[in-house]
């Protein structure tokens, strides 16, 4: 699985997961590890990125096959 963020309005990038941030600023990759959030629940969801400064951007996943 990818994990992009919309940057801009269109503009999607591929982020790692530990350099995206809840509201308690723990990492996607550990709740991913954690079991705290569902992989298949992830799509249009919000995080914030290494910029905490900014608002939370949305992501995308995108199963590989």
């Amino acid at each position: 699985m990818r994990i992009e963020v919309e940057f801009y309005p269109g503009y999607w990038i591929e982020m790692d997961p530990q350099d995206l941030y809840d509201e308690r600023q723990v990492s996607l990759a550990d709740c991913l590890a954690s079991g705290r959030v569902d992989p298949d629940e992830l799509d249009g969801t919000y995080w914030w990125t290494f910029e905490l400064t900014q608002p939370p951007k949305e992501i995308q996943t995108i199963r590989e096959t």
